[in-house]
């Protein structure tokens, strides 16, 4: 098991922060946005844009947020039974479950990233993720919605 490093709150959040919709206006070769997705298509933009500096992290990054999640609401973090012994963000972060789960979360966070144009196909993957979940006691799709 490698040690990974925290990343300090301010950074991860830089990139949510810089997503927000700029002027600007839409160009006629554009098509037009899904209105099942709410953002602009400069926010669409800058999200791939952000998303190829977490991508060189995928894996650390997803630790990273599922520890913020567990901070925020600790009641989630006794929902995965391979962890919810572990008391410290030290131990969590050095523990090959959480590191295997958050590969593979943002493994789907990739993938629906990497295609938000086909809104359709994102939300079928967030859909079936949410699915998956139910069977797992205490989880609920609620807990997917955006």
């Amino acid at each position: 098991m490698r040690e990974r490093a925290a990343f300090p709150p301010s950074k991860m959040a830089e990139g949510a922060n810089n997503m927000g919709g700029g002027g600007g206006h839409q160009s006629p070769r554009q098509a037009t946005p899904d209105p099942r997705l709410p953002l602009t298509p400069m926010q669409v933009f800058k999200l791939k844009k952000n998303w190829k500096g977490i991508k060189r992290r995928l894996e650390d990054t997803g630790v990273e947020m599922l520890i913020r999640l567990f901070r925020i609401d600790p009641s989630t973090q006794a929902q995965f039974k391979n962890i919810r012994h572990l008391e410290t963000e030290d131990k969590l972060r050095m523990s090959e479950d959480l590191e295997k789960h958050a590969g593979k979360m943002m493994a789907a966070l990739d993938d629906i990233v990497n295609n938000i144009d086909d809104v359709d196909y994102a939300l079928d993957k967030m859909n079936k993720a949410a699915q998956q979940h139910k069977q797992f006691q205490g989880f609920s799709a609620d807990q997917f919605l955006l």
